[in-house]
């Protein structure tokens, strides 16, 4: 049985509860929240939470919950988030690499449910390769394109998708961001578009827009991550 505690309850947080109480083979421990939450497992507590034991520690909260939590919990677990944004930060990223080192822990960025990382990935054997994302959202205001690091700085709750594609492949130096508007009532959409010596690749994902009936995609993305955790036949 693997154990799993989770920081976050809301609109990822919330169905990978839902979906995680669902699967054989897992036992959801904590729930670390900011405000208390009637599930007896739930806790606004980070003492608490980090005492209780696990085997991975979700965080479904974003880059703040990751720079928070993240050095403590990677003591004592593996740590999957959804907050890679905050890798973009230097200093930061060397603390997690260190605590990863010491707990002999490793932490894994969820992708977003994005198709595209393992091709990044793939590529990144080409010192020529380039990755570009597109994030076209409705009310997004101005067009906004260059550095990784600098739009991760600006936009840590937008660019964690760009971020993860980056460690995935050829690393935030190489991997260019646009974030554009592109309209009242467009689809709003995440694209990978990479090319190196093994080919040209394009993967565009259209978020749902329907929240009462959509599943977010980083928590669809999370349980896809845990089902590929305790599968018996994996792939990748």
């Amino acid at each position: 049985m693997t154990r799993i505690a989770i920081i976050g309850a809301g609109r990822i947080g919330g169905p990978v509860i839902a979906g995680l109480d669902a699967l054989d083979g897992v036992a959801l421990v904590a729930i670390l929240t900011r405000a208390p939450i009637a599930d007896p497992r739930g806790t606004t507590d980070p003492d608490a939470f980090h005492a209780i034991p696990a085997d991975i520690v979700i965080d479904a909260a974003g880059p703040g919950a990751l720079a928070l939590h993240g050095e403590r919990a990677l003591a004592r677990a593996e740590v999957w988030t959804i907050g890679a944004a905050a890798l973009a930060d230097t200093a930061f990223r060397a603390r997690m690499v260190a605590a990863a080192r010491s707990g002999r822990h490793a932490l894994r960025l969820v992708p977003g449910a994005i198709g595209g990382t393992d091709m990044a990935a793939a590529m990144a054997s080409d010192p020529d390769a380039s990755v570009a994302v597109t994030i076209a959202r409705p009310g997004s205001g101005a067009i906004r394109a260059g550095s990784l690091v600098d739009l991760a700085a600006r936009h840590p709750g937008e660019v964690n998708v760009a971020v993860a594609t980056a460690f995935a492949g050829v690393g935030l130096a190489r991997t260019t961001l646009a974030m554009r508007d592109p309209g009242q009532g467009a689809p709003h959409t995440l694209s990978i578009s990479a090319e190196s010596r093994v080919g040209r690749f394009v993967s565009t994902l259209t978020v749902e827009p329907d929240a009462g009936r959509g599943l977010h995609p980083a928590a669809a993305s999370i349980l896809a991550m845990v089902r590929r955790e305790i599968a018996p036949i994996k792939v990748g």
